[in-house]
C-alpha cells in the first residue's frame, strides 16, 4: 500500500523539567481534590502527547490567524480536504530524575486550591472553591519529538525551513519560554528544556542512510546546523519584573490548619527535601485584577451585582460581576458564556443568553442602554471569553526550608520539643522562638474580644506562624499584547496604572491585607522589544505618553455616556 514519502527525519530526545507546579488534567478518585492530574494505563503520572503538541502548535503559530497556519507541518483538516502532521509527540511519562526508570512518585504530588472573591463583600463567593493537584517543582518530562519530511533533496528549502522551526522550537523550550497544563496565566505550567538534548538525523533516502540507521550510526547534528530562517511570526510579548520587599508579614494561607499553629503559610515543594513559601500566581494575578476592576469601577461609576443570600443566585451574581467589566476582561480573562445548565432566572433578575453571556446587568446607577460599539466596559460591548493577556508566574522565598521540619511544623503538638529533638537549634543553643526568628517567621497569637465584656472572647484563640524576615523572589508578568487590536492602548494603560500603584504602595498583596498584612516596598521594570526602563521612564517615553492620551480619551468618553 502506497504511503506519504518519509525520507529524511529529525528525531529529538530530552527531558522537560518543570519550574512551577504542573497540572494536566485527567481521570482519578482522590478525594482530596476536585481536579485530579493524568495517569497512564500503568498508574504513572504523565502528559499526554495531544498536550504537548498543542502547546508547540500554538507557540510555532505565533500571531497568525489562519486556522491552517503552517498546516502543511502541524497537518490541518477541513470538509474538503487535510493531511496529517509531520510532527510525532509521544507521550511525556513525568519522573523524579532524568531517568525512565525513576517515575514520579504520587505520594510527592501537591495540592493548590483556589476561591473567588466577591466583589461586592469582599470575602469568598459562594460556591467558587476548588482544589487541584500539581505536579511539584523539580519532575522531570520525558520529551521526544520526531519531525519527517519527504524532500529527496537534503539541500530542499522546505527540508531547511522545517529545521529551522524545530531549532527555534527548541531554543524557545531552552529559555522556557512556552507554559503547559492548565491554569498558565495564574503560576502553573512554566517548563524548561534541561541540558543534554540528543539530536538526531536520519537519511532515509539511500541505502548508506538506511544502513548507518540500522547500525545505530544516525548522523548527530549541532543545533547551530538546523538554526536559520525559521519563518515564524512570533507574538510579541512585554515582560514586568517587580523586585520586591514586605513591609510587613506577607504570605498566603496553606489550606489545611496546623497542629500547635492554626495558620500556616502555603509552601511548595522545591525538590525532594526542601520546599519554600509561595505566592501563588492566581493570588498575585488576583490581587491585580481586583484592582483593575476598582480604577474601572471608579471610572465608569458602576457597582458590582449585590448578592442576596440565595445559593443559586449569588454564584450567578459573581460571574456577572466578573462580566461587568470589559477592559478587566480583556487582561485579566473571562470564562465561557453559560450553557443553558448554567442559566438560572435568579431573584437578581440577570438574563443570560446561552450564546453571548450575559447581557444586561442589573445596576441602579447606570441605566445607560447597551449600545453597540459603544464605551469600552458598556453591557453591549462584551469581550469575547478566552485567557487573558496577563500571565503570572508563582513567586517564591529565596531560600530553602528543610522539609522535614517544616512538615514536622505543620503536624506536631510540641514544637519546641520536636525541634530540640530534630537537633535543628541545638546547634547553636536556640530556643524554639529564636529558631523561627533567624528564619524570618513569627509565631503570633491572636484573640477576638467579647464586644460585651471587653476581655477574651470564649475559644476564640488562634495563632499565626507570620513570615516577616522572608526575602522573596522577584514577581514575573507576562503581556501577551497581540490579541488585543484596537483595545491595545487602553487595556495596556489599566495594567500600568495597576503597576504604577503597586510601585507607589497603594496595593497590598497576599491575605490579611485588612488587617496590617500585605505591605510591600517594590519597584517595577519593563521589558519590551525596544529595551528595558523602569516603570517610570516608560510612562514618561512616547509610548508612555501615548498610553496616557488613551486614558484621557477613555475618561472623557466614559464621561459622555
Amino acid at each position: 500500500m502506497a504511503g506519504r514519502p518519509l525520507r529524511h527525519r529529525l528525531r529529538v530526545r530530552g527531558w522537560l523539567e518543570v519550574c512551577s507546579p504542573l497540572h494536566v488534567g485527567g481521570l482519578g478518585h482522590d478525594p482530596d481534590v476536585d481536579l485530579p492530574v493524568a495517569f497512564d494505563g500503568k498508574s504513572r503520572l504523565y502528559v499526554p502527547g495531544t498536550s504537548l503538541a498543542g502547546v508547540y502548535r500554538h507557540w510555532m503559530t505565533g500571531r497568525r490567524t489562519d486556522a491552517n497556519a503552517l498546516g502543511e507541518l502541524w497537518g490541518f483538516t477541513d470538509n474538503t480536504d487535510g493531511r496529517a502532521s509531520r510532527v510525532f509527540v509521544r507521550d511525556g511519562l513525568v519522573c523524579a530524575e532524568p531517568n525512565d526508570e525513576a517515575p514520579f512518585p504520587v505520594t510527592r504530588l501537591d495540592a493548590r486550591t483556589s476561591v473567588g472573591i466577591d466583589r461586592y463583600t469582599g470575602a469568598a463567593a459562594y460556591g467558587i472553591l476548588f482544589s487541584r493537584a500539581v505536579i511539584p517543582v523539580g519532575a522531570f518530562i520525558r520529551f521526544e519529538l520526531d519531525v519527517e519530511s519527504g524532500a529527496t533533496d537534503p539541500a530542499d528549502v522546505g527540508w531547511l525551513r522545517d529545521r529551522a522551526r524545530l531549532a527555534a522550537l527548541l531554543d524557545a523550550l531552552s529559555r522556557g519560554d512556552m507554559l503547559l497544563g492548565a491554569a498558565t496565566t495564574r503560576g502553573l505550567g512554566r517548563i524548561r528544556l534541561a541540558p543534554g538534548v540528543e539530536l538526531e538525523e536520519h537519511d532515509l533516502s539511500n541505502a548508506t542512510g538506511l544502513i548507518a540507521l540500522l547500525r545505530g550510526e544516525p548522523g548527530r547534528p549541532g543545533l547551530d546546523e538546523l538554526r536559520g530562517e525559521p519563518d515564524l511570526d512570533l507574538r510579541h510579548r512585554l515582560a514586568v519584573t517587580i523586585d520586591w520587599a514586605p513591609d510587613a508579614a506577607v504570605m498566603v494561607r496553606a489550606d489545611r490548619d496546623g497542629v500547635a499553629v492554626d495558620t500556616l503559610p502555603l509552601t511548595g515543594a522545591d525538590g525532594a527535601d526542601t520546599v519554600r513559601l509561595v505566592l501563588p500566581g492566581s493570588s498575585v494575578k488576583g490581587a491585580l485584577r481586583s484592582h483593575a476592576e476598582r480604577i474601572l469601577r471608579t471610572l465608569e461609576n458602576r457597582r458590582a451585582p449585590r448578592p442576596v443570600g440565595d445559593a443559586i443566585a449569588d454564584a450567578t451574581a459573581f460571574r456577572a460581576q466578573l462580566d461587568q467589566l470589559h477592559l478587566a476582561k480583556v487582561l485579566f480573562g473571562a470564562a465561557p458564556p453559560a450553557t443553558p445548565s448554567d442559566v438560572h432566572h435568579s431573584v437578581l433578575g440577570i438574563p443570560i443568553d446561552p450564546a453571548d453571556g450575559i447581557e444586561k446587568l442589573p445596576d441602579a446607577q447606570d441605566e445607560r442602554s447597551a449600545i453597540p460599539g459603544g464605551p469600552v466596559g458598556a453591557p453591549g460591548r462584551q469581550f469575547a471569553y478566552g485567557v487573558g493577556a496577563v500571565a503570572v508566574a508563582d513567586c517564591r522565598s529565596a531560600q530553602p526550608l528543610a522539609a522535614d521540619v517544616w512538615r514536622k511544623i505543620a503536624t506536631e503538638a510540641d514544637l519546641g520539643a520536636m525541634l530540640a529533638d530534630s537537633g535543628k537549634p541545638e546547634q547553636d543553643g536556640q530556643s524554639y522562638r529564636q529558631w523561627l526568628s533567624a528564619h524570618g517567621f513569627d509565631q503570633a497569637d491572636h484573640v477576638a474580644i467579647d464586644r460585651w465584656t471587653g476581655g477574651a472572647a470564649d475559644k476564640l484563640l488562634f495563632t499565626v506562624l507570620e513570615p516577616w524576615n522572608v526575602q522573596w523572589e522577584p514577581i514575573e508578568l507576562t503581556v501577551d499584547i497581540a490579541p488585543w487590536g484596537d483595545e491595545a492602548h487602553p487595556s495596556l494603560a489599566l495594567l500600568m496604572l495597576v503597576l504604577r500603584d503597586l510601585r507607589d504602595r497603594r496595593l497590598p498583596i497576599g491575605q490579611g491585607t485588612t488587617r496590617g498584612f500585605g505591605d510591600i516596598t517594590a519597584s517595577v521594570i519593563i521589558d519590551t522589544p525596544d529595551g528595558t526602563s523602569e516603570l517610570g521612564d516608560y510612562l514618561a517615553s512616547p509610548t508612555g505618553r501615548r498610553l496616557r492620551d488613551a486614558w484621557e480619551a477613555l475618561w472623557k468618553e466614559q464621561a459622555a455616556a
